[in-house]
C-alpha cells in the first residue's frame, strides 16, 4: 500500500503483481516493484504482437518517422517478403533503415507518402534477397508515440502477378 498514491494505483499494481505470479507459473507470489510493471507490459506486448503478426496473413513494418525511416519491427512475414532468414539479417543489410526496403528509384515517394496523414493503400516494389522485386500494397496509419516520437504502423500484402 506505499507504493501507491491511490486506491487505483494500488488495484493496477496488484494486477501486475498478479500477472507477474502468472508469468512463472501457479502457486507463487510477486512483491511489486517498477521494474515488475515494465516487464509484465514487455511480456504482454511480446506475447500479443508476436501471436498477431504469426498468424496475419500480411506482412506488418513498424518504423520511425524520421529522414531514415527507423525500422523498429519486421513481422516474419515481412521477412517471407524480402528474403531475409531474422530481423537481424534484414537490420544488417538495410542498415536498420524502412527506406531500404524499398526499390530504389521509389525511396523518395515512399518517404513522402510514409509521412502522409492519409490512410490509403499505396504500391511499391520491395527488395527481396533471392526474388529481385516484389511488388507490394501498404496501408500505413502514423501515431504519436510517448517514446519514439512519431511511428508508421504499415500492413502490406504481396500483389498477385
Amino acid at each position: 500500500p506505499d507504493l501507491a498514491e491511490d486506491l487505483t494505483a494500488l488495484f493496477r499494481q496488484s494486477d501486475e503483481a498478479l500477472y507477474g505470479v502468472k508469468l512463472k507459473g501457479k502457486n507463487g507470489y510477486v512483491i511489486y516493484d517498477a521494474e515488475l510493471e515494465q516487464q509484465v507490459m514487455r511480456t504482454r506486448l511480446g506475447f500479443n504482437l508476436h501471436n498477431v503478426s504469426c498468424n496475419l496473413p500480411a506482412a506488418i513494418l513498424i518504423y520511425k518517422i524520421d529522414p531514415q525511416n527507423t525500422l523498429l519491427y519486421a513481422s516474419g512475414e515481412l521477412l517471407r517478403l524480402t528474403g531475409d532468414e531474422s530481423l537481424d539479417a534484414l537490420q544488417q543489410r538495410t542498415d536498420g533503415s524502412a527506406l531500404a526496403l524499398v526499390d530504389e528509384k521509389e525511396r523518395n515517394i515512399f518517404h513522402k507518402e510514409s509521412e502522409s496523414e492519409n490512410t490509403k493503400i499505396f504500391r511499391y516494389h520491395l527488395r527481396n534477397v533471392q526474388r529481385g522485386l516484389v511488388e507490394v500494397e501498404i496501408c500505413h496509419r502514423l501515431e504519436l508515440h510517448p517514446l519514439y516520437g512519431t511511428i508508421c504502423y504499415a500492413v502490406m500484402l504481396e500483389r498477385e502477378k
